[in-house]
């Protein structure tokens, strides 16, 4: 969301209004009379609209109902993946589709929509950079709470720090009892780890880390964007694998095991840096392109 605001507003574009992805906008008053007054509607796609969740439906609906009233609608940032048919159909009604991953722009293609990558919109800030001066892992937590107990035991396994990537006013979440499993199991993280409030200062605390496992598609943005050697578990949506397919990094970079990951050669950190640069290019591109409407 930060990438959107600061595009917007370097293009003089003004947010009239912001409407959360968990509240249908169609039964939000507010959010209707914003769709009426607004030149442009932008829906930040996120990893919703994929197997038919309501959510998707809900977004995908944006684009005939603002075609119908003459509002240009564009869904960026977007996972498009093992959708229905209505769901596809509502998304060809909108003004333009941006995507994070080739698979997705194949899927859309598959129905007969144009879709740009765009990669995803965590990649247009610049992070700082990995200090292999680092000596502890760091592991960090899942949507799902199978899977965060999972990988509380391969932090258990791995002496690695064990964090949500979930902050608040007082800092990060973190798991420091790694031995209690059935803490892991009820997803609530057991301390806080003080002064990580931003977005920026938890790059700055991956950056520092000798390793990462990420149950987290946002972690892995991160460790590619900062460089920090990384392990990412399958999800159930195809977005980590397709970013890495994207970055056309060897699978094997997918969590098989418990093992550390591997520092990364010469040619991984080649093929990610043409990457984080090649979309840090289309970014601007996709913004310009919206607000020439």
């Amino acid at each position: 969301m930060a990438a959107i605001e600061i595009n917007l507003a370097s293009r003089d574009a003004r947010l009239i209004h912001r409407h959360p992805v968990t509240k249908l906008w169609r039964n939000d008053p507010a959010a209707l009379a914003a769709v009426e007054d607004a030149d442009i509607v932008l829906v930040n796609g996120e990893g919703t609209i994929h197997h038919g969740k309501p959510t998707a439906a809900s977004l995908a609906q944006l684009g005939p109902y603002c075609a119908r009233r003459g509002k240009p609608c564009f869904i960026i940032n977007a996972t498009i993946q093992a959708n229905s048919q209505e769901v596809m159909h509502d998304l060809a009604a909108c003004s333009g589709l941006w995507v994070r991953e080739g698979r997705s722009a194949g899927e859309a293609k598959r129905w007969g929509i144009d879709a740009e990558i765009c990669g995803d919109l965590s990649f247009f800030h610049v992070l700082p950079e990995h200090d292999d001066g680092g000596d502890r892992g760091l592991v960090l937590d899942s949507a799902h709470p199978d899977v965060t107990a999972a990988l509380g035991q391969v932090a258990a396994r791995l002496r690695a720090d064990f964090v949500a990537m979930r902050h608040n006013k007082r800092g990060m979440k973190s798991y420091r009892k790694r031995w209690l499993r059935r803490r892991y199991e009820t997803g609530k993280p057991t301390e806080i780890v003080p002064g990580i409030d931003t977005f920026q200062k938890f790059a700055a605390f991956l950056a520092r880390r000798r390793f990462l496992v990420t149950g987290r598609f946002h972690g892995l943005c991160f460790a590619l964007n900062s460089r920090v050697p990384f392990s990412a578990t399958p999800l159930d949506v195809w977005k980590s694998e397709a970013l890495l397919a994207d970055v056309r990094l060897h699978p094997d970079r997918m969590l098989r095991d418990d093992e550390a990951p591997k520092p990364f050669s010469s040619r991984e950190i080649d093929l990610i840096s043409t990457y984080v640069a090649d979309i840090r290019g289309r970014i601007p591109i996709m913004f310009d392109r919206i607000l020439a409407n």
